[in-house]
């Protein structure tokens, strides 16, 4: 990680091309970069448990939180290279959520971080900061596959009137057992997921929870009520890859649960079909963007 750590800038970029622990071990190692390269020195509130029943002690609980001020200066410098590393870690093969909010969205888009065993015992993010992004990973080392990382970056502008166009940033590490008693669906990546993971989906026991990136489909109406909005993100420039990535989840899931099938459905169908092709054709130029538009557009296409 030394050869990393020259530059935070330099580091998202490498790992656009580097294996999926990499991208992970970045976001592991993001609070003692900021201090060591950067001179950023972060407010903590660290709690960590471990499971002493088990055999090497594994990480039962983990609440890490850093907050800090990134002046204009700093943003320049810093705030890009952060984002970049979040948008590589929702690469992962293990990443099976990527969740964004900006100041448009507000509290519609809170979201619960759980922490440990206990899905009452998590921290909220989207309440006190305008924008965040967060991805969400499961323990690769966790041979049962019922354990995740969440990593979370949450910013606003600052309420100091003396720093003009600075902005309070708030990281965020927790580590949880992945709860299975909430009726809420996961959107999941693709084909990369765990067998184990994949024999959850299939039994019925999917991974549920308010930590994770959901669109409760229950409707062809909340479908399209999420594709809205990150439609309206997208459009507003803010990370085309992240909601390009979250369009084609949900485009997938629609087929794969046999939505927009009946008769009085065709014309919504046509509709959304029509909306991709519109991103698709004023899109930003990135081939990542416009890949994950075109699966979209594909997922939709098959539904008959």
């Amino acid at each position: 990680m030394k050869t990393i750590q020259k530059s935070l800038m330099t580091a998202s970029l490498l790992l656009a091309g580097v294996t999926a622990s990499a991208q992970s071990e970045l976001l592991e190692a993001m609070p003692e970069m900021l201090q060591k390269e950067f001179s950023i020195e972060p407010k903590k509130s660290l709690n960590q448990e471990r499971d002493v029943l088990k055999e090497g002690y594994p990480l039962k609980s983990r609440c890490d939180i850093y907050s800090f001020t990134l002046t204009k200066k700093q943003q320049e410098k810093v705030f890009k290279g952060l984002k970049d590393c979040f948008e590589s870690a929702g690469k992962d093969k293990n990443c099976y959520s990527v969740n964004s909010m900006n100041d448009l969205t507000g509290k519609e888009s809170l979201r619960n971080l759980i922490i440990g065993d206990d899905v009452q015992h998590y921290v909220t993010i989207g309440q006190d900061y305008t924008n965040y992004i967060n991805v969400n990973i499961l323990d690769a080392k966790d041979t049962t596959k019922t354990h995740r990382y969440a990593y979370a970056l949450e910013w606003r502008e600052t309420s100091e009137t003396s720093e003009k166009e600075a902005i309070d940033v708030r990281y965020i590490i927790t580590y949880a057992k992945i709860p299975t008693n909430y009726t809420a669906t996961v959107l999941y990546p693709s084909a990369d997921l765990t067998d184990a993971v994949k024999d959850m989906i299939k039994n019925g026991r999917e991974l549920r929870g308010r930590d994770f990136a959901f669109d409760e489909l229950q409707s062809e109406d909340n479908i399209l009520l999420t594709f809205s909005k990150l439609k309206s993100q997208y459009n507003l420039g803010f990370n085309h890859e992240f909601n390009a990535i979250s369009i084609y989840l949900l485009c997938k899931r629609a087929r794969a649960y046999g939505y927009f099938k009946g008769e009085d459905s065709k014309a919504m169908l046509k509709q959304l079909k029509d909306e991709v092709r519109e991103l698709i054709n004023t899109g930003s130029g990135d081939k990542a963007v416009l890949y994950y538009l075109q699966q979209a557009l594909l997922e939709l296409e098959q539904i008959k």
